[in-house]
Order: structure tokens, then C-alpha cells, then sequence
């Protein structure tokens, strides 16, 4: 069965569908005019995100995974280096669409931002020179610094830590990882 219109009301019905089409495409992006978005990532966090040396263009596999998912998926993607410990309030200011560079799902991060599944488990670890002596007892246990990145997971968890433990190291805080490392 179908549903039988008068003439007049006919036509007035394929004018307010023809309107209501119209107003769909021009309100909503064209084919030809893909969306895109904004990834904000680490630069010093190889091999995830980085800046590589001789494009001086966003790489890693974060990065690769990003730019295979947008293109699968019809959409450009456009990856921005910023500071670790800036890269939520980017986020959270309309910055950044996302944050696809190895971030740490936290109890305190997912209260601010809303996370993808895991796809990587990070440990944390302790990293000396090959001639150092300290195993993880002496870190924890004598009066030393370590260098911690700025804004991480693993900073704010050893922060805890040594609060609720008395662990006697204090912070040095650096805004990469290979600059801690160094």
C-alpha cells in the first residue's frame, strides 16, 4: 500500500523534502570536503611518537596507526608535537581533537578525558648508568633524585608512592623522557 496525496499537498511535500535535503548536505561537510582532525602527541616518545630527524615530520607508530585508521575511515588527521604536561588542557581547550601518543589510562585521566581500549601495557622502571650500582632498594630506600617527566602517569604514581611508603628520593622534573634519561 501506499500512501495517496492530494496534488497541492503533493507538491508541498516534495518541496519540504527537497528543503530538508538540501539543508542536511549544507549543514553537514560534503563528500568532497573530508573532516579532519587534530592529534596531539609527545615528540620525545619514540617509538610511539616522535619528530623524525631528517623530515622533521611526525613519526611512529602511533602516528602510523592514526594516519592508517583516518585514511581507512575517510578523514584527514594532522599531528601536532606539544609538551606532555599540556597535552589534556589542549585537549580539554579545543586544541586537539585526541591524544593518540601512548597515554596511560589513569583513574584521574578518566574522570577529564574519555578513553579508546588499551593497545599497549607500560611497566615502570627504574633506568641507571651501565656502571651504576643502585638496584631498586637503594632508589627507594637512600636519599636520591630522580629525574621524572613532567605530567606522566609514572611521575604522579611514584609521587604517591613515596608519600604512602616514605620513600626517601626526591623529584627532578624534566618536560621529556630523554631529557630525564640523560
Amino acid at each position: 500500500r501506499s500512501l495517496a496525496l492530494a496534488s497541492p499537498l503533493k507538491s508541498l511535500m516534495k518541496k519540504i523534502l527537497l528543503f530538508l535535503v538540501c539543508a542536511f548536505f549544507l549543514a553537514s561537510p560534503t563528500l568532497s570536503q573530508a573532516k579532519s582532525y587534530i592529534n596531539g602527541i609527545d615528540p620525545n616518545y619514540p617509538p610511539f611518537a616522535y619528530v623524525d630527524e631528517k623530515t622533521g615530520q611526525p613519526a611512529g607508530f602511533d602516528v602510523d596507526a592514526m594516519n592508517w585508521i583516518a585514511q581507512k575511515m575517510g578523514f584527514t588527521v594532522s599531528h601536532k608535537p606539544m609538551a606532555w604536561d599540556g597535552i589534556i588542557p589542549a585537549l580539554n581547550a579545543g586544541e586537539i581533537d585526541m591524544i593518540c601518543s601512548g597515554m596511560s589510562i589513569t583513574e584521574e585521566r578518566a574522570k577529564v578525558v574519555q578513553f579508546s581500549n588499551p593497545y599497549w601495557k607500560v611497566w615502570r622502571v627504574f633506568v641507571t648508568k651501565d656502571n651504576a650500582k643502585l638496584t631498586p632498594k637503594d632508589i627507594l630506600t637512600t636519599k636520591i633524585q630522580l629525574g621524572v617527566q613532567r605530567g606522566t602517569s609514572e611521575a604522579a604514581a611514584l609521587k604517591k608512592e613515596q608519600k604512602d611508603k616514605g620513600y626517601l628520593f626526591t623529584f627532578r622534573y624534566y618536560d621529556s623522557a630523554p631529557l630525564a634519561i640523560e
